[in-house]
């Protein structure tokens, strides 16, 4: 189902039913698929601007054979009268109302006014308290919604203690296998990294250094 130009029921209880039980979840965009089949029915309901018709593809993609597959949210608004102090806290909280990712780009907007453009991935869980936060915080009076699929390959995290200069420390290690299940890229959590960092009062560059040495060294003795 799209938004468009008609009013009305545009679907009948068997159709909503039908619709509910053969997917989980829309798209707001066509998928890159290679079609396999099409079909078209036509309804009597007449409408000025619209054709009365449906259509069904049926289709494959390699890639989502290969890799796995979710959807996220993009939301974007541009602001150009914030300071610095202000959009940094905007990024904080952002992030402790759960948004994944907080991107800044600058651009020029009408009047040759400097802008930023502020973008945030979000999951559907997060996505009411994330929009909320964004037009309290920067007094945006318009924020843009796109949800999205994205290709993702396994990944998950997993403890490790670590001995750094004879102290142990609990790290979590983010892992992805590729589709044959051997790992392809280990990753020490950034706080885990700073804690250590500032326990042992040494700069944040050797204790990323120390630990991931660490955990490529175990990678054989650890059962991920």
């Amino acid at each position: 189902l799209t938004s468009g130009y008609l009013e009305g029921e545009l679907t009948t209880p068997t159709g909503a039913a039908m619709l509910v039980n053969l997917s989980s979840h829309s798209v707001s965009s066509y998928p890159n698929v290679i079609p396999d089949k099409i079909g078209y029915g036509g309804g009597t309901k007449q409408k000025e601007r619209t054709p009365n018709v449906v259509r069904i593809l049926l289709g494959h993609n390699q890639l989502y054979q290969i890799y796995g597959s979710d959807s996220i949210y993009e939301i974007e608004t541009n602001v150009d009268d914030l300071d610095g102090e202000t959009v940094g806290n905007v990024i904080d909280t952002l992030y402790q109302n759960g948004a994944k990712d907080v991107i800044l780009l600058q651009g020029i907007t009408k009047k040759n006014r400097p802008v930023i453009m502020i973008k945030i991935l979000s999951d559907k869980s997060h996505l009411e308290p994330v929009i909320n936060n964004l037009f309290s915080e920067t007094g945006t009076l318009g924020i843009r919604v796109r949800e999205t699929n994205r290709l993702i390959i396994d990944r998950s995290i997993s403890p490790m203690v670590i001995t750094v200069n004879d102290e142990l420390f609990n790290v979590r290690v983010k892992i992805s296998k590729d589709q044959d299940g051997n790992i392809n890229y280990l990753k020490p959590e950034f706080e885990d990294i700073k804690y250590i960092s500032q326990k042992l009062r040494i700069p944040f560059k050797q204790s990323a250094i120390i630990v991931q040495r660490k955990i490529d060294d175990s990678i054989e003795d650890q059962a991920f």
